[in-house]
């Protein structure tokens, strides 16, 4: 089931002093029928990799070396057709289960397009 969604926005500051930038990715956070917790990460609508892991670092625009990013803000979203939990964290749950990705087999998680 979906436990929260939220926009991150994320900063990434190359370590050899060139060019910082941020960009906001849309994270959706499971929870299994085992209790098993994963995250889902998407730029602009797109499927990508955790910003906070080496495998979604992106390439410094200048030096081309790999920057991990790092939260400054996060948003909470409401979730489609889902019913408030509580009422003070702005936290939602989904009232049908999503099947979970990323373990073979099962219907990928929801995406929401970014800006356009």
């Amino acid at each position: 089931m979906i436990r929260e969604i939220a926009l991150d926005t994320v900063e990434f500051v190359c370590p050899s002093g060139h060019p910082r930038w941020s960009e906001e990715h849309h994270v959706v956070h499971y929870e299994d029928a085992d209790g098993g917790q994963y995250e889902f990460f998407s730029l602009q609508g797109v499927p990508v990799p955790s910003p906070y892991t080496i495998d979604g670092a992106p390439p410094c625009p200048e030096c081309g070396g790999l920057v991990l990013g790092r939260m400054i803000a996060r948003r909470f979203l409401e979730i489609p057709n889902g019913t408030r939990t509580d009422a003070g964290a702005g936290r939602y749950a989904q009232q049908d289960p999503v099947p979970v990705d990323r373990r073979g087999g099962q219907e990928p998680p929801p995406y929401w397009p970014g800006p356009s």
